[in-house]
């Protein structure tokens, strides 16, 4: 806690624009990275139900629209890592998310407030210690393979089976 958020991204950021890391170099080192099972068929199956969606997420752009190139047409709410580009894939700059690791509550708070719902209607599914904050702001928590003891604490649910349509049977 020597430094913010923002600082550390900037910095680590700028440690990979000296190195002069392009996109396609971020995209290439995901490697075999990918969705987890059932997670398209769990957002579309919370979208007709009616739901409203958000990723709060400590994570880069570039994952999301890599692995899902099709998120804005499930998510309603999208607060990350920000690393923008130039027209050749160079890194140009980084918008670090307001909401970091201790106040992923506060995304939450906004997007409550901005759907006029209260905290006791909103599920937040979370695995890591990072998640603490944001799932005892939520009416219920569901620790999705979780990595973090804490979070398996306060969970309300803990789901160990990496198939995301566990999730629904809590949720609808």
């Amino acid at each position: 806690k020597k430094i913010t958020y923002e600082e550390w991204a900037r910095h680590d950021i700028l440690l990979w624009k000296e190195k002069n890391v392009r996109r396609k170099d971020m995209v290439e080192a995901l490697g075999n990275l990918r969705l987890m099972n059932g997670a398209l068929e769990t957002l579309e199956t919370l979208k007709k139900n009616g739901l409203k969606l958000g990723i709060i997420s400590g994570s880069i752009n570039v994952i999301l629209e890599t692995l899902f190139p099709r998120m804005n047409e499930y998510f309603d709410y999208v607060f990350w890592n920000r690393i923008v580009f130039d027209d050749k894939g160079f890194i140009v700059d980084v918008i670090p998310t307001q909401f970091d690791i201790d106040s992923k509550g506060k995304a939450l708070k906004q997007i409550l407030e901005k759907e006029g719902i209260k905290a006791e209607e909103c599920v937040f599914v979370g695995d890591h210690f990072n998640d603490v904050d944001v799932m005892q702001a939520s009416g219920l928590g569901i620790a999705f393979d979780p990595k973090d003891e804490g979070l398996k604490k306060i969970a309300d649910v803990i789901i160990t089976k990496k198939d995301m349509r566990e999730i629904l049977r809590h949720i609808l």
